[in-house]
């Protein structure tokens, strides 16, 4: 009896933790992080982006929020011009004329889960927002990413 009383206080900040809402401030990258981020997501950059800035993560779920300052000799174009389409089976899932999503189905842990790359386009400030988001099995803390994602596109860093 006395072992199971031990466990109590573990099992209840377990389940606190595990319906914990996500914050902006819980996933802030070190600055040393952007240089990473620049190799891992290469592939969709823009050749000569510049002002490459590491915004938010959140590990366990595999979700970053990164923005780059598109090229001068881009900005009038369309937004089809200020990323690179990711490969290996993304297909389009939203287009709108200043946002585009790419999603693909994944199955490591279940039947509902998808890899999405977001990309808005901010013309004020003339960066593209991305989000990837890798969620197999995390669905369900996919409006507060997105909720995350919005409140860095408001505050403009």
């Amino acid at each position: 009896m006395k072992k199971i009383l031990l466990f109590i206080p573990l099992i209840i900040i377990l389940v606190f933790l595990s319906n914990r809402e996500l914050t902006f401030e819980d996933g802030i990258p070190d600055k040393d992080e952007s240089k990473l981020w620049i190799k891992w997501y290469s592939n969709i950059l823009v050749p000569d982006y510049e002002d490459f800035r590491a915004h938010w993560k959140n590990e366990d779920i595999a979700a970053y929020i990164f923005s780059y300052k598109i090229p001068s000799k881009l900005v009038n174009d369309g937004i089809e011009s200020k990323f690179i389409i990711p490969k290996d089976g993304y297909s389009l899932y939203i287009k709108e004329t200043d946002l585009i999503v790419f999603r693909k189905k994944v199955y490591y842990a279940g039947q509902n889960g998808f890899d999405e790359y977001r990309f808005e386009y901010n013309s004020a400030n003339k960066r593209m927002y991305v989000l990837f988001a890798n969620l197999d099995t995390e669905t369900e803390y996919y409006d507060n990413i997105l909720k995350i994602f919005n409140h860095v596109k408001t505050i403009n860093i």
